[in-house]
């Protein structure tokens, strides 16, 4: 099997705040500091606040986000605000779903390129094309998440290209100043990915241990939550001596190389989970590993559910900073009905004016 996986280098990655629909700023960030070669850095609250007064902002404000520090970009200030920023940036609706355009661009301009996603119910996010890979005759592309902190290849199908949850809805080409220390160069699996344990202690062991997690666009039913119908699962870890230090961890496999021979596991990817919820677990009582995980991507949400059948309680331990909640346990009725009242969270106002 013949493979061959390229990606930039010497690129300074930003992430957004947590709970936060930055993204689009976390990207002008990553572009500004790698075209300034580290010389110019700019506070993501400093964007904010510019982009708040911005005359595209102005103009489409219809939900009133003059108060709000932590707010998405319209679709159509991308070009204008980047470009205010000294980021050139240009729109290439016409080749979202061409593999050889991703592969000219990322030569050509040693730059990435900015993807705009959306979910099933038209939530949308950017995220950064960062490189590319073929596998035999599969191809991919090289995604950093800056909601997540991750970057891992994708599959590409021309006829219908999604990442993780959502569907690629528009393409924008990036342009450096200068990209002398910008440098695409082949991408080693082994080197990029760790074990954090033994791989035969995850692939066995583990799998006794897994918390089922399950992903819903709505807060389902007690009655929907069926281990069989689980996702993924993360783990219970122990980070120190004393018991009550344990945490949730998730290990993301990233084997989504089809011709690769090992699955690897990022060391990088294992997301902790709020330790106030081991606190509150030892303070109870409680096994970690009889919970469940449920996520509610449109609102940025994460929730632990205790396994009492009769009785489940809830802590969200996850979730926007203006959604009038708390780390705290709440009956599952009375979270459920608190969660319709939250507005759905975004990263990226879509146009509602065209078909994606």
């Amino acid at each position: 099997m013949s493979k061959k996986l390229y990606a930039l280098q010497n690129l300074k990655l930003f992430v957004q705040p947590r709970n936060s629909h930055l993204c689009w700023a976390a990207c002008i960030q990553m572009l500004r500091h790698t075209d300034s070669d580290g010389q110019d850095f700019i506070d993501q609250n400093e964007l904010v606040k510019d982009y708040r007064n911005d005359q595209c902002f102005l103009i489409n404000d219809e939900e009133d986000y003059q108060n709000n520090y932590n707010i998405p970009i319209y679709e159509e200030c991308i070009v204008p605000f980047f470009q205010k920023h000294q980021i050139l940036c240009e729109n290439h609706l016409n080749k979202l779903n061409n593999f050889e355009f991703y592969v000219k661009s990322l030569n050509k301009n040693k730059a990435p390129l900015l993807l705009a996603l959306k979910t099933s119910s038209n939530m949308g996010h950017l995220v950064l094309v960062m490189g590319y890979g073929y596998c035999d005759t599969t191809n991919y592309l090289l995604i950093f998440d800056p909601g997540l902190g991750t970057t891992y290849f994708e599959k590409f199908d021309e006829n219908n290209f999604t990442f993780e949850d959502y569907s690629c809805v528009n393409l924008w080409s990036i342009t450096f100043k200068q990209t002398e220390k910008i440098k695409l160069k082949e991408y080693d699996l082994s080197v990029e990915n760790s074990f954090d344990v033994p791989k035969e202690v995850i692939e066995n062991s583990f799998k006794e241990f897994g918390i089922p997690t399950f992903l819903f666009n709505v807060f389902p039913k007690r009655e929907q939550l069926i281990n069989n119908d689980a996702l993924i699962d993360y783990y219970p870890a122990i980070e120190g001596k004393n018991l009550s230090d344990f945490g949730f961890f998730k290990i993301k496999k990233t084997k989504r190389i089809e011709c690769a021979n090992e699955i690897y596991f990022r060391s990088s990817s294992t997301e902790p989970i709020d330790k106030t919820i081991s606190e509150e677990f030892f303070q109870r009582n409680v096994k970690p590993f009889n919970q469940k995980i449920l996520f509610l991507p449109i609102y940025q949400t994460k929730i632990l559910i205790s396994n009492d059948l009769d009785n489940p309680e809830v802590y969200p331990f996850h979730f926007p900073s203006d959604y009038k909640i708390e780390k705290k346990w709440y009956s599952y009725e009375s979270f459920e009905e608190s969660m319709i009242k939250f507005p759905k969270a975004e990263s990226l106002k879509l146009n509602n004016n065209r078909k994606v």
